[in-house]
């Protein structure tokens, strides 16, 4: 019972520590409020809180800061009270690289109002982060930026000026963060440290932030950082090498070239090229380990002869070396064991050496025992008696433990089984699984080519079924032995009544056999006409016909109600007439015929116009010329111009009419078709004269065209 209470009283107190350790969000909004209050003491322990916060309130701050996202906070009323925080500490310039959290308290004992409340709160969580300092921290700072990205202008400049190269992992992952500012910000920082380069950022002393500068290139998918981050997958250092491990899988199939080439490198032989990058890896990592631990290997053979014999310092000296150097060994167990051995012989460092086992080990049920057994004897020495612990170690077989079971607890155990000295290892029958592995291979063929070795008896030698694709393929030897079956015993003729009924059918009138039409109705429902000459065309070794494309209503309709018509007998193709040869075509020498206009049939001269009815209506237009028949294989010329002044019809000169000229030859014009103005002297035109126009010729014309000839005009 008292044990029981011990332990009840364990879990208690682990909880009320694990609790302390990790602050709940209902203990950050407790103390933002009381940042508020007017209270300075609860003020002073707020203050010390927010800005002290483990690792373990990295949760409660995340979702702290998810909250705050909601409160209305102006930027440039945040900046007013960052900068009351920086004059409370005495710097009048934006520009200095001061902490700024000193002067919370002091702007809070002025004026505590809600901007500078939770203006205070974000800044002391930021510092809290700061000095948690971890890659995650570090993302999370980003968030907080991320509320009000103006207002914290200048703090973004002190955080890189405070941590350098320290804040390079948060700021690696968050070149990728969701927020513009943000991106901006990190990646400015980047270059404002000048570590923009993979090769140049890992260059650290601290091994612990090149393991966090590994993961970071890692968990923000820096693809130029492969060729660096391969290189380190074989470090001495456990973190370093473990870092780059866990950024190559970041990098997942992306990195196979890289992995392929490390191995190249450091193992001195290629990959497979059928490998994945799992593969490829496991098999990188498992040659540069053994690479590793091959120099060790003396060291830890060494060390656990040692211990057998008893030397503790020399085996203490060989095993400490071999943990700094592997500290996960892949033979921990025995290394373990040895402690162990050390223990019982150095009593003086008999718990140390348990407890180092008991590290490396956990898992083993002896070291296990030992723990507990060391364990309880420790209570016991406080007055305490833990019987689980007892009992567990009795059970491992420690005769101290069984003493006190037996003594204390009153109990008995089951003697402990004595082991052989020697066990003869264990003979397999070798001759009778082999014979056994040869008869399974032999079932396995008969049954595969059962059909073969059937076909080779006299009674099953029938006509070879041809290819009906893979459906004949595969049954057409059991189609053969059914045939050799059915034949015999006449159950092949008896298959083929149903097929017999329905031919008769077809002959018969449908009207008169009702009984038979509701038979064959129902057996062309259930497919059985189908299935059965599909039977018989197997059986007989012939193709089955494929299924026509159309309606089963006109399959029947054309079976049963009309007769089959005969097949109209094919056409012969006709030949392609042959092309009839080109005629040469006559060459028709072309004959010229003069194109001289017919004379006009006489006519009775028409009376000649004088006076003004000549002048305005001009003479009588000249009769049409009658049509003339061509020949289509005649080529025609046009005829030379000719001046025949009787041809033209006579019409009054109005140049005479109007300049009162006398008729002139028409040789003594100036030139074709152009008048000139004769010299005159009286102004006024004899009418006399103007009868005579038998001198004018029609394609005169005066200041326009006349309506003789348009192409006379009048010069001066």
């Amino acid at each position: 019972m008292g044990a029981r209470l011990a332990l009840v009283l364990g879990l208690v107190a682990i909880a009320t520590v694990a609790r302390a350790d990790a602050p709940s969000l209902d203990d950050l909004l407790r103390h933002a409020e009381a940042l508020r209050g007017d209270d300075a003491a609860a003020r002073e322990r707020a203050y010390r809180f927010l800005s002290t916060l483990p690792e373990e309130a990295i949760p409660a701050i995340d979702e702290r800061i998810r909250q705050t996202r909601a409160q209305i906070l102006p930027e440039e009323d945040g900046y007013d009270a960052l900068r009351a925080f920086r004059h409370a500490t005495g710097s009048l310039r934006a520009d200095d690289m001061v902490d700024i959290a000193p002067g919370i308290l002091p702007a809070l004992a002025e004026e505590r109002t809600a901007t500078l409340g939770r203006t205070a709160e974000r800044l002391l969580y930021m510092r809290s982060l700061e000095g948690i300092g971890t890659t995650d921290a570090q993302v999370l700072i980003g968030d907080i930026l991320a509320l009000t990205p103006r207002m914290w202008r200048w703090e973004r400049r002190r955080l890189v000026e405070r941590h350098g190269a320290s804040l390079l992992p948060g700021l690696l992952v968050l070149r990728n963060h969701s927020e513009s500012p943000v991106r901006v910000w990190a990646r400015w920082a980047i270059e404002e440290l000048g570590l923009t380069q993979p090769a140049d950022a890992l260059q650290q002393e601290d091994p612990m932030l090149v393991a966090r500068l590994l993961r970071a290139y890692g968990a923000s998918r820096d693809m130029d950082s492969m060729q660096v981050v391969i290189s380190f997958v074989g470090h001495p250092a456990a973190p370093i090498r473990d870092a780059a491990r866990e950024a190559m899988a970041s990098f997942g199939h992306n990195g196979i070239w890289q992995l392929r080439e490390g191995m190249r490198n450091q193992l001195g032989r290629d990959a497979d090229l059928a490998w994945g990058w799992e593969r490829t890896a496991r098999e990188l990592y498992e040659g540069l380990d053994a690479a590793r631990l091959e120099p060790l290997e003396e060291v830890l053979a060494a060390g656990l002869e040692a211990a057998e014999s008893g030397d503790v310092a020399t085996a203490t000296t060989k095993l400490d070396e071999v943990l700094v150097a592997a500290p996960l060994h892949p033979r921990r167990a025995d290394i373990a064991r040895a402690y162990l051995a050390l223990a019982e012989v150095d009593e003086a460092r008999h718990d140390a050496f348990v407890r180092r086992a008991g590290l490396l080990a956990p898992d083993e049920p002896e070291v296990r025992a030992a723990v507990r057994l060391m364990e309880a004897e420790a209570d016991l020495a406080r007055g305490v008696l833990d019987a689980d612990a007892w009992r567990i170690a009795a059970r491992a077989g420690h005769p101290r433990a069984r003493e006190v079971v037996a003594d204390l607890l009153e109990e008995e155990l089951p003697e402990l089984p004595e082991e052989p000295e020697s066990a003869a290892p264990v003979e397999v029958p070798w001759t009778w699984l082999g014979a056994l592995a040869l008869l399974l291979v032999g079932l396995v063929l008969a049954w595969r080519y059962r059909s073969s070795l059937r076909g080779r008896l006299p009674a099953l030698r029938l006509p070879r079924v041809p290819a009906l694709g893979r459906f004949g393929r595969r049954w057409a030897p059991t189609l053969r032995r059914l045939r050799a079956r059915l034949v015999p015993r006449g159950l092949l003729e008896r298959a083929k009544r149903p097929a017999r009924v329905l031919a008769k059918l077809r002959q018969n009138r449908p009207e008169k056999l009702s009984k038979k039409l509701r038979l064959r109705d129902r057996l062309l429902a259930m497919g059985v006409v189908r299935r059965l000459a599909l039977f018989e065309r197997l059986i007989r070794g012939r193709k089955p016909t494929p299924r026509p494309k159309i309606s089963a209503k006109e399959v029947v309709r054309r079976r049963y109600t009309e007769p089959e018509p005969e097949p109209a007998p094919r056409p012969k193709a006709r030949r392609a007439p042959k092309p009839e040869p080109k005629r040469p075509v006559p060459k028709v020498e072309p004959r010229f015929v003069d194109c001289v206009p017919p004379k006009p049939a006489a006519e009775p001269e028409p009376e000649p116009s004088t006076g003004l009815d000549a002048l305005l209506l001009g003479g009588a237009p000249p009769a049409p010329t009658p049509a003339r028949p061509v020949d289509a294989h005649a080529t025609f010329r046009s005829p030379p111009p000719r001046f025949d002044e009787d041809a033209r019809p006579a019409a009054p000169d109005l140049a005479s009419l109007v300049i009162g000229a006398p008729n002139e030859p028409r040789a003594d014009r100036s030139s074709p078709g152009t008048l000139a103005a004769p010299a005159f002297d009286d102004d006024v035109i004899d009418l006399a004269d103007a009868q005579d126009l038998s001198f004018v010729d029609a394609s005169d014309t005066l200041a326009e065209p006349s309506i003789q000839n348009a192409t006379d005009t009048l010069r001066e």
